[in-house]
């Protein structure tokens, strides 16, 4: 595609911007996606690594908030699902 345009007359800004760009948008699109969702699943490293509760992810704090309670509130635990869930979702 970029001969193509060479041959078209286009010059490399344009090459770059109507060929390039275009053409690698979905699998940047796509790596983006899975190191979002890589990053909000992650649990284990910030549980080992993080000692700090003002720096703990929020999986990381949904779990230590059902620690401390005997009795849990499943009300609370689906609400917070749900909101973890949502970025995920869209």
């Amino acid at each position: 595609y970029e001969e193509a345009a060479l041959m078209d007359g286009a010059t490399l800004i344009q090459r770059i911007r109507r060929v390039l760009i275009p053409l690698a948008l979905p699998g940047l699109a796509a790596s983006g996606l899975f190191a979002f969702m890589s990053a909000w699943g992650d649990f284990l490293l910030p549980l080992i690594f993080l000692s700090s509760p003002e720096l703990q992810t929020l999986p990381l704090g949904l779990f230590r908030s059902f620690l401390r309670i005997n009795e849990i509130d499943y009300g609370l635990l689906t609400a917070l699902a749900f909101i973890y869930l949502l970025p995920a979702d869209l």
